[in-house]
């Protein structure tokens, strides 16, 4: 594929070879040389540019460095050339997102991986693209510009990124699409819900554990990070890692190297894989309360991503409750009132995605028409329905009841009680009471078939 090249260098005999090179048959590329940044400036605001070679010093020295944030913001492949390989150099280049830092004396192979890889990220940056327009669908500019930024994840295999955002804003669907986009399939794709995994059982299900290194380790057990050699692995939650797994995960991302509980060097197996985290907790608040490592924040905090609530996201909302209905026509003729709609569109969703996608599930079952009345209280009256009160609401003569005859009896009595309550309230309309409760139709239909009798 022929490319627009913009070469960036100040010495003729240099800037003459790579023009020949780039542009004769086997690569085929059509260059432009800019002698100095001024002209470079010039050139990267008038011309779009697949790729730039830039030589760090060329009116004065490391003035290279002045045109690499115009290139990234121009979206535009960017090598940086130099005779400096200080650490302080590599590292400022890399700081300004630069794709590639060579050193001389630069050799063709060096050339030819630079366009190889050009070539494949191109390839991940357009399967990025398409799979968000059917697997991560937002028309909020904030959320697209976020996820703009995560393209540079795509294209550097040694950044990690972060995700953060609420629960069920879809942090899982978007590392899925991340990997799909670079390896085609989910082989080697590993989510750790760190929240789901019982704390003592953590540091074993990670990294493997050898048989007797602890009471459940009954055989060995290959880790759930070595499954993700060569893809990615997404640690969700990773605020809920204690200090102990903390420093064993950063000993991993400092070496790549993992050792199973219990394990000698023996053991030990080096994994490459590409990294993604992600928490709705505030990492810096719990770093204040010592209970998350600095370094291993720092480690993790490679490309950051803030994935808004669906509340903060009103054309979002419309969208996926219109995308609900479509799926439920597809299935059974659903019409929303105009004003139930409305309700739906208006109601701030505190579950974010997931909770949006389980109501309209519970909902599948019910009549084809479904008016204000028909939804749930919460949605209505816009509050959260998982927020519990703070005060007890226990009665004393409750407490008394659960004393003489046991919790299972005052739990069956205070369901029949609530849900006789709602049914006659509600006029005897099964499926308005169903949905007002937030219980099944398989539950309020049992129930009302054994007092019915």
């Amino acid at each position: 594929m022929s490319l627009d090249v913009l070469l960036i260098e100040d010495n003729p005999h240099t800037a003459l070879n790579f023009q020949e090179m780039f542009e004769d048959e086997d690569y085929g590329h059509r260059v432009s040389v800019a002698k100095s940044t001024t002209v470079a400036k010039s050139l990267i605001q008038k011309r779009n540019f697949d790729i730039a070679f830039v030589d760090l010093d060329l009116e004065k020295k490391r003035a290279g460095f002045d045109v690499v944030p115009l290139l990234k913001d121009k979206k535009v492949y960017t090598v940086i050339l130099s005779g400096h390989d200080e650490d302080e150099y590599v590292e400022k280049g890399y700081g300004l997102n630069c794709n590639a830092y060579l050193t001389k004396p630069y050799d063709l192979e060096q050339i030819e991986n630079i366009f190889t890889t050009l070539d494949r990220h191109n390839e991940f940056i357009l399967s990025y693209r398409e799979l968000l327009k059917t697997d991560y669908l937002t028309r909020n500019e904030f959320t697209l510009k976020e996820l703009k930024k995560a393209e540079n994840y795509l294209l550097r295999d040694d950044i990690k990124l972060f995700i953060s955002g609420e629960t069920g804003v879809g942090k899982t669907a978007l590392s899925k699409v991340l990997h799909l986009a670079q390896f085609k399939n989910f082989n080697n794709y590993v989510h750790v819900n760190c929240a789901q995994i019982e704390s003592t059982l953590l540091k074993s299900e990670l990294f493997g554990a050898k048989k007797g290194s602890h009471s459940e380790a009954k055989t060995d057990k290959a880790g759930l990070i070595v499954g993700a050699n060569g893809g990615t692995l997404h640690l969700d939650e990773i605020a809920c890692l204690d200090l102990e797994a903390q420093a064993m995960l950063l000993t991993f991302l400092d070496t790549g190297i993992v050792q199973p509980l219990g394990g000698e060097k023996k053991d030990e197996v080096k994994i490459k894989t590409k990294i993604i985290c992600s928490t709705n907790e505030s990492l810096e608040k719990m770093i204040q309360e010592k209970k998350f490592r600095e370094d291993l924040y720092h480690r993790i905090m490679g490309k950051v991503l803030e994935v808004p609530s669906l509340k903060e996201r009103p054309e979002d909302v419309k969208l996926f409750v219109d995308l609900e209905i479509e799926k439920l026509n597809r299935k059974k003729v659903f019409r929303f009132s105009k004003a139930a709609r409305e309700k739906l569109y208006a109601y701030n969703w505190y579950g974010n995605i997931r909770e949006l996608k389980e109501y309209f599930k519970g909902i599948s079952d019910g009549k084809g028409f479904l008016n204000v009345s028909d939804l749930p209280a919460w949605i209505v009256n816009n509050f959260n329905k998982n927020n519990i009160p703070t005060r007890s609401v226990l009665t004393d003569e409750q407490i008394a009841y659960v004393q003489d005859n046991g919790l299972n009896k005052f739990l069956e009595k205070i369901s029949s009680e609530v849900i006789e309550h709602f049914y006659h309230k509600n006029g005897r309309k099964f499926n308005r009471t169903k949905n007002e409760l937030g219980i099944t139709q398989y539950n309020l239909k049992k129930y009302l078939e054994g007092h019915s009798k």
